[in-house]
């Protein structure tokens, strides 16, 4: 086994979060040094990107663990890329593909779900030309930036979030036709509205498009609250933009992020997936 001594180099991207790292190559084993240092890197900046790389499936699914646990669906409840999926998930335009060529909304993976997700890595192979940039949010910006009224006012709340794979709130555009819905209604699960992050500590929002509801607040107030808790962490000065080239890979920290997709025309995007298991919020 040949285990590489990288030349690593952490390079924040200037904007309200995310960095890239240079001196890689992810292909190989790396040292322990090297591994403890992209992780510290993670804790501190919630997006790192790797450019130019050549993993397989196999490999990706090894750097992934660096982060945490793989992530294994239930099979009670639908989610993207469920019990059917492989563990990398093909997200692409393509037959069979995931999330097509849409808009997609701002949101957290899996926050509908009992424990969401750590985090995510997406693998680049083929990128058009224009359009399918992914937008990442720095969520605890936006609780530091937060209203101190309104902050007083989601301290200590529970809201919960409808899963886009079932009942009336489904949305059957979303995924692709060979998605999985179902009809019922399922149970909701509720989370902070303001989350600790376990490694770190910091709070954070969380809240995106999916969240419906909080727990105990009348309904129009909790349409209110929400409303303007959405549009304050959608501000613009939050996000950071990636756009893709082929070969970049990319992990981000579900806990204290957001992130958006612009939508793109017929050109071929395909990305491979892998989910990272998380803990319950708190």
């Amino acid at each position: 086994m040949t285990v590489a001594m990288s030349t690593l180099r952490v390079e924040p991207t200037g904007g309200p979060l995310g960095a890239v790292v240079h001196g890689v190559d992810l292909s190989v084993d790396q040292d322990g040094d090297t591994v403890f240092a992209i992780l510290e890197a993670f804790r501190r900046h919630h997006v790192l990107v790797f450019g130019d790389q050549h993993v397989t499936a196999a490999r990706q699914l090894e750097i992934a663990e660096w982060f945490g646990p793989r992530y294994v669906p239930p099979a009670e409840i639908p989610v993207l890329g469920d019990e059917t999926q492989p563990p990398v998930v093909e997200v692409s335009n393509d037959p069979g593909g995931v999330l097509g060529d849409g808009e997609l909304g701002a949101h957290s993976d899996l926050q509908y779900m009992p424990v969401p997700l750590l985090g995510s890595m997406l693998v680049a192979e083929v990128i058009p030309s224009r359009g399918g940039d992914t937008s990442w949010s720095n969520l605890h910006l936006a609780y530091d930036e937060l209203d101190p009224g309104l902050r007083q006012a989601v301290e200590g709340r529970r809201a919960w979030a409808f899963n886009p794979y079932a009942g009336s709130r489904a949305i059957r555009s979303l995924a692709g036709p060979d998605q999985r819905y179902v009809d019922d209604e399922l149970e909701p699960f509720f989370h902070p509205l303001v989350r600790t992050h376990p490694d770190t500590g910091r709070r954070s929002l969380y809240v995106s498009y999916l969240t419906a509801g909080i727990e105990g607040m009348p309904d129009e107030e909790s349409r209110r609250t929400l409303g303007t808790l959405l549009r304050h962490v959608d501000d613009n000065r939050f996000y950071w933009t990636h756009r893709w080239r082929p070969g970049d890979v990319v992990v981000w920290d579900n806990r204290c992020t957001n992130h958006k997709r612009t939508a793109f025309d017929s050109e071929r995007r395909v990305l491979h997936r892998v989910q990272i298991a998380g803990t319950r919020p708190f």
